[in-house]
């Protein structure tokens, strides 16, 4: 899938720069933004990663659950997966978001090679409630929230 993204994305700078070699005027009365402005603003969103010495890297996950928010997961996975940790963690505070990058986000840590631990500091509600439980091992504070719409126990 991202190899996918990365190929279009290339696709589409390169006829940019073909088509849009020519600075275009701006049109009256709106912002004026060049071409690679615009671009830049299409970059893939990242998460940051926080490497202790002694402590497994961290993944921060501290906004509303949605498709760019999916796609950093992803790509923050993925630079950790080359260094072949043992443990991750994630640090939840989310009040979740949109159910496809909600569930995007729980298959990653599933399929992920190493133990994923995720810690919920304030917060996981909503779709943070449920990528808690795709990890291997789910810890809270005693002063941590986790709301679940409808649960259901059998």
């Amino acid at each position: 899938m991202k190899k996918i993204y990365l190929a279009v994305m290339a696709a589409v700078m390169l006829f940019a720069s073909t088509c849009f070699a020519q600075p275009t005027p701006p049109i009256p009365g709106s912002p004026e933004i060049t071409f690679e402005e615009l671009l830049r603003g299409m970059a893939t969103p990242s998460l940051p990663i926080i490497k202790g010495p002694k402590e497994p890297p961290t993944i921060m996950l501290e906004q509303k659950i949605d498709g760019d928010v999916a796609i950093a997961f992803e790509g923050a996975l993925d630079r950790l997966a080359r260094s072949r940790p043992n443990e991750i963690r994630v640090l939840i505070n989310s009040d979740g978001g949109e159910v496809d990058a909600t569930f995007r986000i729980s298959q990653l840590i599933e399929r992920f090679p190493a133990k994923v631990t995720c810690v919920v500091d304030v917060r996981a509600q909503s779709g943070a409630a449920a990528i808690l439980q795709s990890c291997d091992r789910r810890l809270m504070t005693s002063r941590s929230l986790m709301m679940m719409h409808r649960p259901n126990v059998t």
